[in-house]
């Protein structure tokens, strides 16, 4: 008999995989000024971004940073609601240890 359900363990890897990304982000809006630095994210949107940037220059980066910015805000919402539901899942399992208890 497993203890954690597969819900607990995929809210844990949610939490781990916000937080992981949540560095990333804050690693990119700290270097966001730094020239030549390029964001830890791949992908085609961040290519073009890159592009674009390179053709408007600081109107490109205050556009890179505030994007960041909501991307973090997003992700701490996100990272709050897993870490709400894992912590309620861990007091309904205290409370049913508790009453094996009686």
């Amino acid at each position: 008999m497993k203890l954690f359900d597969p819900a607990m363990v995929a809210l844990q890897n949610a939490i781990k995989r916000s937080t992981a990304t949540q560095a990333r982000l804050a690693r990119d809006i700290a270097n966001s000024s730094t020239p030549g630095y390029t964001s830890s994210f791949s992908g085609v949107l961040e290519e073009v971004e890159n592009k674009q940037k390179k053709r408007r220059g600081l109107e490109s980066r205050k556009a890179t940073l505030e994007s960041n910015m909501s991307r973090l805000s997003q992700l701490n919402l996100y990272h709050s609601a897993c870490s709400k539901l894992l912590t309620t899942k861990l007091s309904i399992l205290k409370t049913v240890a508790a009453m094996g208890k009686k």
